[in-house]
């Protein structure tokens, strides 16, 4: 039985008829063809999350304060943002390292380990800290954070600027 005994009934359907059978059962298999190609991978969640993108995620929060808030003495800013910084920095430490990174993972999972230590104590000091030690903790998150991306260029053999 052929495909042209399933889609057309001789007694019934018309060669017009036949033919729009045919292409509406071409349609449908192109159709699904179409979204069979366009599958995307599912959303990776924040535990896998690229090390890059939470860096830059981390950094798009790190920056402001450290050009805006530090320079300002604006104490309130960074204390506002410290629980923000935290969660970012458990993105970091738990975000997948790349593949060309593989061989120094022992030293990125170090710098992933001293960032989370370093939000922190910020954390400490917004609790009980003077407004000179919470300074001082942002300002050792901010130098943790250079020293990490000046290692990951390092390794990747890249120009930082």
């Amino acid at each position: 039985m052929g495909l042209t005994n399933l889609l057309c009934n001789k007694n019934e359907d018309t060669l017009e008829d036949c033919v729009k059978k045919y292409l509406w059962l071409l349609f449908g298999v192109l159709l699904m063809l179409t979204f069979a190609c366009q599958q995307e991978e599912s959303p990776k969640t924040e535990d896998q999350m690229g090390l890059m993108t939470a860096m830059e995620k981390f950094h798009t929060v790190l920056r402001p304060l450290q050009h805006q808030a530090v320079p300002n003495n604006d104490v309130e800013a960074i204390k506002s943002q410290a629980p923000h910084l935290h969660n970012l920095a458990e993105q970091v430490a738990n975000s997948t390292v790349p593949e060309d990174l593989k061989e120094q993972s022992d030293a990125i999972h170090q710098h992933q380990q001293d960032l989370v230590r370093r939000v922190r104590e910020l954390q400490n000091q917004v609790e009980s800290g003077s407004d000179e030690d919470i300074l001082n903790a942002f300002s050792d998150i901010h130098t943790q954070y250079e020293n990490f991306a000046d290692a990951i260029y390092i390794i990747k053999g890249m120009d930082q600027k």
